[in-house]
């Protein structure tokens, strides 16, 4: 359950700096965290902006993003696809302003492009089998064909798991649509 429920994962994120976890950054797979004294901060995801055509030394609109937010307290932490991750230490300070709608709909597109990368790495690896071998290696008959799932299989898993989780993130993108979201009680340790 990667990023899927965004008040439930910035809670755990809270959850776990406060057992002396901070947050460092997400990759594919999961998140990584270094070793603080437990503290009460505040995570929150915000849409990052889209990327544009960079002018050479002048700040891009994500760089102003960033420090507009840095200059309220929130401090840029990394990023997770199409999101921001923000840190405050400081209770009194503002919420900023977000649209969960914006941030589900984030998530969304950043899934349906993971599943077009696997898709077309399936497509590849299976062109090239086909090409060089024909049918006989395509159907992991002949010898060296592991190789070859080797690169597909992988690709394939992710294509099933992202319409999964796509499923699942259409679910909840219309559930926030419909003012009918609510967090989750609880969030894998595990993500």
């Amino acid at each position: 359950c990667y990023r899927e429920d965004i008040l439930a994962l910035e809670a755990w994120l809270e959850n776990m700096a406060a057992e002396g976890y901070m947050l460092k950054k997400f990759r594919w797979n999961g998140a990584v965290f270094v070793e603080c004294e437990p503290v009460q901060v505040r995570y929150r995801f915000l849409p990052a902006p889209e990327n544009k055509l960079i002018n050479m030394g002048e700040p891009t609109e994500r760089d102003n993003f960033i420090a507009r937010h840095g200059e309220n307290e929130w401090a840029y932490i990394t990023s997770s696809g199409s999101l921001f991750v923000f840190l405050c230490r400081k209770a009194e300070i503002p919420e900023p302003k977000r649209d969960l709608y914006e941030i589900v709909d984030g998530i969304v597109r950043d899934n349906r492009s993971t599943m077009r990368s696997c898709l077309i790495a399936v497509i590849t690896g299976i062109f090239g089998v086909w090409r060089n071998t024909g049918l006989g290696m395509l159907l992991c008959l002949m010898v060296g064909t592991w190789r070859y799932a080797g690169m597909i299989i992988p690709a394939l898993y992710f294509i099933l798991n992202s319409i999964v989780k796509h499923a699942r993130l259409l679910k909840l993108q219309r559930s926030v649509k419909e003012n009918t979201y609510e967090k989750q009680d609880t969030y894998s340790r595990d993500v």
